[in-house]
């Protein structure tokens, strides 16, 4: 919706976006239910929710004028907060420490870029990008392999990766070199492992969620 609203313009769109936030803030009280019981997914709501943010024009977007609009403002704004605080106090330290704890990562730098609104912003900012740092090393081998072994997160995380770079690049905080070089390498063992219709070799286990 929020990119049928970049390519025509049709306020239609935008409008039925916040309908279906106003909606799921509704259903899913913060912290109850399902939709509030794993970091990971809080991580990637909260990637989608930067892209549809820039999409419908950031904080100058139609969507924001009036009092209403400034209404459903702050209410997007509470709900990325919380996100980003339950996030940030519940890191797979120990369980699934590895493409979890990744995507983890990458949610809350994600926000942190898109929202720096609050004084925990500056922190989250910096903790992810030192994070991402090292687990981008810690995760996937020199010779560019996820060293969970298996294809799907093989392409989980470097999909990962390519965000906080792309992220990153444009708010103008670049990854290492080392950071580049092994997603580098990750790209590369992708490539040498596909065959010419396109496909991949599923090896490992998956998780179709």
């Amino acid at each position: 919706l929020a990119m049928a609203y970049r390519l025509c313009g049709d306020l239609k769109y935008a409008r039925a976006v916040q309908t279906l936030l106003e909606s799921w803030w509704q259903q899913c009280p913060y912290p109850l239910g399902p939709n509030w019981s794993s970091a990971l997914e809080l991580a990637l709501r909260l990637v989608s929710w930067s892209h549809a943010w820039q999409l419908l024009g950031g904080i100058d977007s139609p969507l924001f004028q009036g009092a209403g609009g400034q209404a459903f403002l702050q209410r997007w704004l509470a709900s990325i907060y919380q996100h980003c605080h339950f996030i940030a106090g519940h890191f797979s330290r120990h369980s699934s420490a590895n493409n979890h704890l990744f995507g983890e990562l990458t949610g809350l730098h994600v926000a942190a870029l898109t929202w720096p609104c609050w004084p925990e912003s500056a922190a989250w900012l910096a903790q992810t990008e030192r994070e991402l740092e090292q687990q981008a090393l810690l995760q996937n081998g020199p010779d560019g392999v996820n060293r969970e072994q298996a294809i799907y997160y093989q392409h989980t995380v470097a999909d990962e990766m390519l965000l906080c770079l792309l992220a990153g690049r444009a708010n103008r905080r670049p990854r290492s070199p080392a950071f580049l070089q092994r997603l580098d390498n990750m790209l590369e063992f992708v490539a040498a492992t596909m065959n010419v219709a396109g496909g991949m070799p599923m090896i490992g286990d998956a998780d179709d969620a």
